[in-house]
């Protein structure tokens, strides 16, 4: 086995045990190849022996010796940086690869080695190897949990007494230390921490960060509002029916130009209907039209026309006109009228009074239902001697009312009706030729 190691780099011939080249600093594993033992020379025996790993107490230093020879006639000088003996002709640490002269700034005292060859310093090489890697290895760990502090906003911040807190949760005494150790802290041998050191460093939490919920607003209990109900609709009062039959009204011939319509007003009561219907056609035909209020007249026509209508609420006005339909001819018909009211007024419009015509006048049935004063009054525009009576066909022993009178233009009359009792009221002028048109008001009780 070879006994010295040739530097590739320098070319430096060292010794095998060296790990690192005496002259240039470069570590020889990767740059050295072996020198060859002088030929037909046997190896040393005490340089192949194993030798005893190199500890603080076997090495005596001189002082004051400076390169001179030591103890065992040969001159040392101690690396300042992991306390290594190395021959006084070498530049680097053979041990850590240290500059011998910068370690100190000035070159260090030689030193002797008591006892044993420098071959055996081979196991301190590997524990150097593993304390610069366990330095290595701390200063990335500690390196990242200062980026993860500072990213997470855990890096330090200064408490109420003027110190500074690091990520460690230590504080520092002077307020100014980070919690990245310098350089020099972790070269010296206190800083040193072994892999297990490095393991059992907690990781370092990232604070979650508090979420606040807006407050729940307390629902607003709406006060229940009282069930209206809708309001109760007054009944509608039933009115009586009243009955009116008009005996042969005189109509006129269609073709005479100055004919007039006979005219029935009168008003309903209630929600219910009027009829109105023609019959007894003394000849041909006659046309029967009913209007309520201001709507265009519902006609109907023939020798008994009729009309049945609704009534549209609690008091409706109602218009009948009746007409001969035949030309040529003049004839009578009788009316029936049907409708509800309580006191019922009938207004009558241009009847003939006299005149050439085969009736003239009025002839009408009328009822007392409740008892009470018929009032019968009448107008027209000439002088004439009329005939007015009212008779109780109920009771025909009671003579009739007889109001007649004239010459004049009108007649009244006032009659106590008789609950019931079924009454014919007989109006005309006989000896009259001049056509008289006359306008009147019945009022029952």
């Amino acid at each position: 086995m070879s006994d010295t190691v040739t530097c590739r780099n320098c070319g430096f011939v060292n010794t095998a045990s060296d790990e690192f080249c005496g002259n240039c600093g470069r570590f020889l594993e990767w740059s050295a190849e072996p020198g060859g033992a002088t030929e037909g020379t046997a190896p040393s025996a005490a340089s192949d022996a194993p030798t005893a790993p190199y500890t603080p107490a076997e090495t005596a230093f001189t002082a004051g010796a400076g390169t001179g020879a030591g103890a065992g006639g040969a001159g040392f000088v101690r690396c300042q940086k992991c306390g290594t003996a190395n021959p006084a002709d070498r530049t680097f640490c053979l041990r850590c690869g240290e500059r011998l002269g910068a370690a100190a700034g000035v070159a260090g005292p030689p030193v002797a080695v008591a006892g044993g060859s420098r071959s055996g310093e081979g196991g301190g090489s590997n524990r150097g190897l593993i304390v610069v890697g366990a330095i290595v290895l701390l200063a990335l760990l500690v390196g990242l949990a200062a980026l993860a502090g500072f990213f997470a906003g855990s890096g330090p911040r200064a408490t109420p007494g003027g110190s500074i807190v690091t990520s460690f949760g230590s504080p520092s005494p002077s307020g100014l230390e980070s919690a990245v150790p310098s350089p020099s802290d972790a070269a010296s041998p206190s800083a040193l921490a072994s892999p297990s050191d490095a393991a059992s460093i907690p990781p370092i939490a990232s604070p979650t960060p508090e979420i606040t919920l807006p407050p729940t607003p307390r629902p607003t209990r709406r006060p229940t509002p009282e069930p209206t109900l809708p309001p109760t609709a007054e009944p509608t009062p039933q009115y009586p029916f009243e009955r009116i039959a008009f005996e042969d009204i005189g109509l006129e011939d269609p073709d005479n130009p100055v004919s007039l319509d006979r005219v029935i007003k009168f008003t309903s009561q209630g929600t219910d209907s009027i009829s109105a219907k023609v019959s007894d056609v003394s000849v041909g035909e006659v046309e029967l039209c009913v209007q309520l209020g201001n709507n265009e007249p519902f006609c109907r026509f023939g020798t008994s026309p009729s009309v049945v209508h609704r009534t549209s609420g609690q008091s409706s006005d109602w218009t009948i006109f009746l007409r001969g339909r035949t030309p040529g001819v003049a004839a009578s018909a009788d009316l029936d009228l049907r409708f509800p009211h309580s006191s019922p007024v009938i207004e009558l419009e241009q009847f003939r009074l006299s005149g050439v015509m085969a009736a003239n006048g009025l002839d009408v049935q009328l009822r007392g239902r409740m008892g009470g004063d018929f009032t019968f009054s009448a107008t027209w525009s000439a002088d004439a001697t009329y005939t007015l009576t009212i008779t109780d066909e109920d009771d025909p022993a009671l003579p009739p009312y007889d109001f007649s009178g004239g010459p004049s233009t009108s007649a009244n009359a006032v009659v106590p009706f008789l609950p019931a009792h079924k009454y014919l009221l007989h109006f005309e002028d006989e000896d009259g030729f001049e056509e008289v048109y006359f306008s009147a008001t019945l009022t029952l009780p």
